[in-house]
């Protein structure tokens, strides 16, 4: 009886514990998806601006962009408003 008590314990403790990391991982699933969502948000914006200012994007130009970070593009939308050319928008543009 008592052997039954501890083994349905320990089963209560490893369903919680399951529960906890499922849970722990719809979370890190959620941020990622906002993350991935944010970027690519912002690549488009970033595409539209250059497309209208400076015509077709060159594909160097578009897979430079396709490999920023969050944070990588955030920091060329100012650069993109700025440039005259294709050459001056990608003096910007991490390697």
């Amino acid at each position: 009886m008592l052997i039954d008590a501890v083994a349905k314990e320990k089963e209560q403790i490893r369903e919680k514990g399951r529960e906890e990391g499922r849970e722990e991982g719809r979370e890190e699933g959620r941020e990622e998806g906002r993350e991935e969502g944010e970027i690519l948000a912002t690549t488009r914006m970033l595409e539209q601006i250059l497309q209208r200012k400076l015509g077709k994007i060159p594909t160097a130009v578009d897979e430079r962009l396709s490999a920023c970070t969050l944070d990588q593009l955030n920091t060329l939308v100012n650069p993109a408003l700025d440039a005259a050319t294709w050459e001056e928008f990608a003096e910007y543009l991490p390697e």
